[in-house]
């Protein structure tokens, strides 16, 4: 297992260059091929590690634009923030004002931070705090620094503006529970009574603390068709105290929409009948729990108890809910919807689910047909039986 001195070789001028050798054997060759190749040059452990490296530059590049020049674990890279959040994120924080960012991993919000204001990175992992110091100077950023230290170890008081990642994983496996995070509740409750302003970063389904609602503000942000953070506010970043916020992100992070309401309330389970439309709200929508304050706001009633669809009779241009126009419906019966798409002239077929046991990849093939037309098939219960859908997708 690789340890501290080798990364330091692999953040290394000598590393930086098997890197590249290794970037380039895996256009050219398969991984047999490269590792012997590079053999002839390094020690098995630095080829390992260059391959590796290689091949987490090329996964990153989905999260990173400046992917290839920055150096990455496996775990790390799953755990950092994209690119695209932590712009978005860092822009509430005021410009030039110095911010720490703790438990701040390989510097996915470091760099972004950073682009902002005098950033301070803490981490205790001695080669992930290695690998953050060498990704603020491979992007040429001089006014970020890294402390290799429990952030513990540091007094709230001092730090105005903050920006956290507690381990959810203190124990070896993932926890939504704040008071399992590392550090914990009290000292996450220390940062919010005692600093100017910061953010805290959870889990989409994680729940804070009651005492902490009054205070902080919560945003749900989706990117990619995915709820990937709840963000808690706090202090003076706080925009709505006691709020709840879903924000969904454009694909390139230039712009992003929000939905906002203090509580989810009550909605009346639609009629038999479905609407004309059925919407989708968008994953931050569902994971904030405003489905139901979402539709009221558009005039529409929920398909079933439980489930994330809604119906209506209204076209509504909301850009936190995905349209879908009724074309045909039936029981959930294979032969049945296949039936049904026929006469449609459907062939192409984009399946989704909620609130009932189908397998789409399976049912996809069960389904298969010759027609010419493309439609999206909405598999969902309505009073209490599992009906299919044909519809046209109207938005992305």
């Amino acid at each position: 297992m690789a340890g501290l001195e080798d990364y330091r070789w692999l953040v290394s001028p000598s590393g930086v260059e098997a890197i590249q050798s290794a970037s380039e054997l895996l256009q050219a060759k398969d991984v047999f091929a490269a590792t012997t190749l590079l053999r002839r040059i390094y020690s098995p452990s630095q080829t390992h590690l260059a391959l590796e490296q290689a091949q987490l530059r090329v996964k990153a590049r989905g999260k990173f634009s400046h992917a290839d020049r920055i150096f990455f674990t496996d775990v790390a890279l799953q755990q950092a923030t994209s690119e695209t959040i932590a712009c978005y994120k860092a822009s509430r924080f005021p410009v030039g004002k110095p911010i720490h960012d703790l438990c701040c991993g390989i510097g996915g919000d470091l760099l972004a931070l950073a682009s902002r204001a005098p950033a301070v990175g803490v981490e205790r992992d001695e080669v992930t705090s290695l690998l953050a110091s060498a990704n603020c100077q491979a992007l040429g950023l001089d006014n970020a620094s890294i402390e290799q230290r429990d952030v513990t170890s540091l007094s709230p008081a001092d730090m105005p503006l903050v920006h956290i990642d507690p381990d959810r994983r203190p124990q070896g496996r993932r926890t939504t529970r704040v008071e399992l995070h590392e550090p914990g509740e009290a000292f996450l409750e220390s940062l919010i009574e005692h600093c100017e302003g910061g953010a805290i970063k959870l889990a989409p389904a994680a729940q804070i603390p009651d005492g902490w609602n009054a205070q902080v503000e919560q945003e749900w942000i989706s990117d990619e068709g995915e709820c990937k953070q709840l963000i808690v506010w706090l202090g003076s970043l706080v925009v709505q105290p006691g709020r709840k916020v879903a924000t969904a992100l454009s694909s390139d992070g230039s712009r992003h929409e929000s939905f906002t309401a203090e509580e989810d309330k009550a909605l009346p389970i639609a009629a038999e009948a479905l609407g004309d439309y059925i919407y989708e709200p968008d994953p931050a929508v569902i994971a904030a729990g405003l489905v139901s304050e979402i539709a009221a706001q558009e005039g529409l009633s929920q398909l079933s108890a439980g489930v994330a669809y809604l119906t209506g009779d209204v076209k509504t241009g909301s850009p936190m809910l995905t349209a879908f126009e009724v074309i045909d419906q039936t029981a959930m019966d294979i032969k049945r919807v296949k039936a049904m798409l026929i006469p449609h002239d459907v062939g192409r077929i984009e399946i989704k689910k909620r609130g009932v046991d189908v397998q789409p990849e399976q049912l996809q093939r069960q389904l298969k047909t010759d027609g010419a037309q493309r439609a999206t098939l909405i598999i969902t219960p309505l009073n209490g039986r599992a009906i299919a859908v044909l519809t046209q997708r109207l938005t992305k």
